[in-house]
């Protein structure tokens, strides 16, 4: 077997190639030596190092555009979530707004043949007799009025016998002049001084 005598070129050290091959490594500093011109012993070395770090540099900003990629996508699809949640809530606060002319749910009580309440449930009508109101609305064509007393111990003091507690209409505070179905429930508390 014959050797050619070559020089490292990163350390200059003395190699012994065999003849014939194209590519050996520098026995002290691990260069990859390439034979180029066997006759006039041209050698050029290769940094395995710098293309080991070139791959990973690669294989780095491959990784990168990959989770950049996902993050646009969670962004992407937290974007279409949030916007369908405000949709969503637009959708039901009209809905709710709808319902604001009924009183009741499915009975659309802001209808022509209503009956127009003449009274909210607010202090003014507290100075009332319960049973002139319940006359006054049987009167007006409201079919279906309850009364339950209210009992407190400070109602003969404040003289507030009998008066106005609270008027309901379908478990909602009625709205002055608003018109409402005659089978409408109706429910008026007053006072009373004592229930027993």
């Amino acid at each position: 077997m014959k050797f050619i005598n070559a020089q490292c070129p990163s350390c200059n050290a003395s190699l012994s190639i065999e003849e014939g091959r194209t590519t050996a490594f520098c026995t002290y500093c691990g260069t990859k030596v390439i034979l180029y011109n066997e006759n006039e012993k041209v050698f050029r070395s290769v940094d395995e190092a710098a293309i080991k770090k070139a791959e990973v540099q690669k294989e780095i900003e491959i990784e990168k555009i990959k989770n950049q990629e996902k993050e646009n996508k969670r962004n992407f699809i937290f974007g279409i979530l949030y916007i369908g949640l405000f949709i969503f809530i637009i959708l039901i606060l009209g809905i709710g707004a709808c319902f604001e002319s009924f009183d009741g749910f499915g009975e659309n009580q802001s209808h022509i043949d209503g009956i127009a309440m003449p009274y909210s449930d607010n202090a003014v009508e507290r100075v009332k007799d319960y049973s002139e109101v319940v006359d006054e609305l049987t009167e007006l064509g409201f079919t279906n009025i309850e009364t339950y007393p209210h009992a407190s111990p400070t109602v003969k003091i404040m003289g507030l016998e009998n008066k106005i507690y609270s008027i309901k209409i379908n478990s909602k505070a009625p709205k002055a002049g608003k018109k409402y179905d005659p089978k409408s429930s109706i429910v008026i508390e007053y006072f009373i001084s004592n229930m027993f």
